[in-house]
């Protein structure tokens, strides 16, 4: 998705001007003050940058007098294989403009239709577009800048150039997760199972006094039987006892009837003969011997009618009892009245004893397990989880820790290269990155060292402004081979160089950029320039009566 021009309308110093670019090396040059710089700033803007070095508000890009300006980049759409690499609208030319007015509200149209920031972003995503990466687009005095970076500002920069960063993102999306794992402290367990003892505690003596009424009640239960059994064995004597008098009645009955027999025929002998004085006794002492029988009978009848009374009674009694008693199960063995009161009363003192506790002790227990079983398995559902997370991070950290080495090596080799050339010597190193770090603690370095001193790390009390030009331009021109973006562009990088150094380093960035054919190049300096290769394309910028103008050098014709 490379650029086949930038168009500039009412932009800075240009009224209008079309900016074609080619594939591979891009040089702009021209004098001073004469609209280089504002061809890069106009490609930053229109690609979504809210912020330039040479204006902090937009509304101050718009041409004096003018009340808005239109950026445009035409992007080569052509067909790759078949397709397109935006497939809609099916156009050759993608063009991306961005409106600024004077007032400061912008907006921005791309393929023929309005489209948001968000939008824009996604689709420049795609082809590894990132016009917020420094290293990417290298506006002027962003060498100044680069040198005030702290080793992590670095390393995000470098990240994003040669598309490690979505492995950090990934990374830290990882960790952040981990964070945001909530489970049940240690503390609150504790205090769970803390709480837990002390109504365990509770529960066990509730427990017991659930086992002391239940034996209260088995207790009951053998006392009604013993009760119930008792009655029948009294019942029972009653009937013995009425069954013997029964029998007595009934001898003494057959006794008064033989002694009525023996009266009658005593009175018929006395009617009859003679009445002896021993006939008459006879007959006296029979009478009384019948009147004591019928004494006796009558008081037997009344102790039977008595003991029947009583039978009535006890059976009435027995219906109520075995009522009672058919309420329990009946014990296989039942012991003594006297053995079961005693162990009844022993009982009925132990569940006294344990009157603080009721039904809502097992309530307040019951619930307190369920809790604590929900707080455990809440704990190791959040541990489970964390150690996965754990998993999770420590591959995506070795991911991204290997190929931040890989390239970091690769670099490396190109940074000491171009060093070499000027004379210098130097290194990149990474710093912080352990495992189990935090990813931001992360950083690189830049050392370097010239005229024979060992490298130390780039910084503006050990380096002149010169050295750390050439270190950082070495750093970016052994960077270039592994930036992913299609577009790169730098920016009168030069500024502090001696004319060895930077006509070395200019040569160097040449041959650099001159490599790949694939990707796109704009070169800005003012010159002088050294010996270009054929391909390069040359474009010259000039300022005529306020108006900045562009010139294909190679094709001598004005590009109004």
């Amino acid at each position: 998705m490379l650029v086949k021009e930038i168009i500039l309308e009412d932009f800075m110093s240009y009224e209008y001007a079309r900016v074609p670019l080619r594939p591979g090396l891009n040089v702009i040059t021209g004098p001073n003050g004469s609209g280089k710089s504002s061809i890069l700033i106009g490609l930053s803007v229109a690609l979504g940058q809210t912020y330039t070095e040479r204006a902090k508000k937009l509304a101050e890009l718009v041409r004096r007098g003018e009340d808005a300006a239109r950026v445009s980049i035409v992007f080569d759409n052509s067909p790759r294989n078949g397709k397109r690499p935006v497939p809609f609208p099916q156009v050759d030319d993608y063009i991306v403009t961005r409106y600024v007015k004077s007032d400061g509200s912008y907006w921005f149209e791309a393929g023929g239709r309005a489209i948001s920031k968000v939008e824009l972003n996604s689709v420049l995503a795609r082809f590894g577009i990132n016009p917020n990466d420094s290293l990417i687009i290298m506006q002027q005095n962003m060498i100044e800048r680069f040198s005030s970076l702290s080793p992590q500002q670095i390393l995000e920069l470098f990240e994003d150039a040669v598309g490690v960063s979505p492995l950090r993102s990934s990374l830290l999306e990882a960790r952040k997760r981990l964070e945001e794992i909530r489970g049940p402290t240690t503390e609150e367990v504790e205090a769970g199972k803390k709480n837990l003892d002390y109504w365990s505690t509770l529960h066990e003596r509730y427990q017991k006094k659930i086992g002391l009424q239940q034996r209260l009640r088995q207790l009951e239960g053998e006392l009604a039987w013993r009760t119930l059994q008792d009655a029948v064995d009294s019942r029972s004597a009653l009937e013995e006892r009425a069954k013997k008098i029964q029998a007595q009645a009934e001898e003494l009955e057959a006794k008064l009837q033989s002694y009525s027999k023996e009266v009658k025929m005593l009175r018929e002998a006395l009617l009859a003969g003679p009445k002896t004085e021993e006939l008459l006794d006879t007959l006296i002492e029979t009478a009384v011997g019948m009147g004591r029988t019928e004494e006796a009978e009558k008081q037997l009848r009344l102790s039977l009618s008595d003991i029947k009374s009583r039978m009535n009674k006890a059976e009435a009694e027995l219906q109520e009892l075995r009522s009672k008693a058919s309420a329990y199960e009946r014990p296989p063995d039942i012991r003594g009245e006297e053995d079961i009161r005693a162990e009844l009363a022993q009982a009925k003192a132990a569940v006294e004893a344990l009157s603080d506790v009721n039904e809502s002790t097992e309530q307040a227990y019951q619930r307190l397990s369920e809790e604590l079983a929900e707080l455990l398995k809440k704990a190791e559902t959040a541990e489970r989880n964390r150690q996965a997370v754990l998993s999770e991070i420590s591959d995506r950290e070795k991911r991204w820790a290997g190929a931040l080495r890989d390239l970091v090596e690769l670099v490396n080799a190109g940074y000491k290269e171009v060093l070499s050339s000027v004379g210098g010597s130097g290194y990149l190193r990474l710093v912080g990155l352990k495992e189990g770090a935090d990813p931001s603690q992360a950083g690189l370095e830049l050392y370097a060292g010239f005229r024979g001193t060992s490298p130390v790390k780039l910084n503006p009390f050990t380096h002149s402004g010169g050295e750390r030009s050439v270190t950082i331009m070495a750093f970016l021109i052994s960077l270039q081979q592994h930036v992913l973006s299609p577009i790169r562009a730098v920016d009168e990088f030069d500024v502090h160089m001696d004319p060895a150094n930077k006509e070395v380093i200019a040569g160097v960035l040449i041959k650099e950029l001159s490599k790949k054919k694939d990707v796109q190049y704009i070169y800005i300096t003012p010159g002088p320039l050294p010996k270009l290769p054929d391909d390069v394309h040359l474009l010259l910028v000039q300022k005529v009566e306020g108006r900045s103008k562009v010139m294909e050098a190679r094709r001598a014709a004005w590009k109004a």
